[in-house]
């Protein structure tokens, strides 16, 4: 049995958001998703979940990323290729770019998951 993860959802971007929430509802190794509006909820629950999908539109800079606690996979949506070019070298695990498809969410979940990290890598 594999670990189960928690997912914490931030993006103004509707689409995103309701894709994102049915992908983890339906996912067997994910036990819970919640979606927050804004940079500051976000920042406030990143404790509490192993792995974020943060829309880089709601991240006030780069920098800021860093006063997420050790220990949470950051996963930037991007509505830009270049968003995922401006946010390179911080704590971001991985960049998606929205919308977000099915399969990028299932690499991502299997991509975090301690068991295949040897995989993965």
């Amino acid at each position: 049995m594999h670990p189960t993860i928690h997912v914490l959802i931030c993006t103004q971007n509707l689409e995103a958001e309701l894709s994102l929430q049915r992908f983890a509802e339906n996912h067997p190794d994910v036990s819970a998703a919640r979606s927050v509006d804004t940079w500051a909820e976000a920042l406030d629950a990143s404790s509490h979940y192993d792995l974020l999908f943060l829309d880089a539109a709601v991240i006030p800079t780069p920098e800021d990323l860093n006063r997420i606690q050790n220990g949470a996979s950051v996963i930037l949506l991007a509505a830009d290729p270049n968003d995922c070019r401006r946010f390179k070298g911080t704590r971001v695990r991985s960049c998606l770019i929205m919308p977000v498809s099915l399969e990028s969410f299932q690499w991502t979940i299997r991509s975090v998951q301690p068991m295949y990290a040897e995989e993965m890598a």
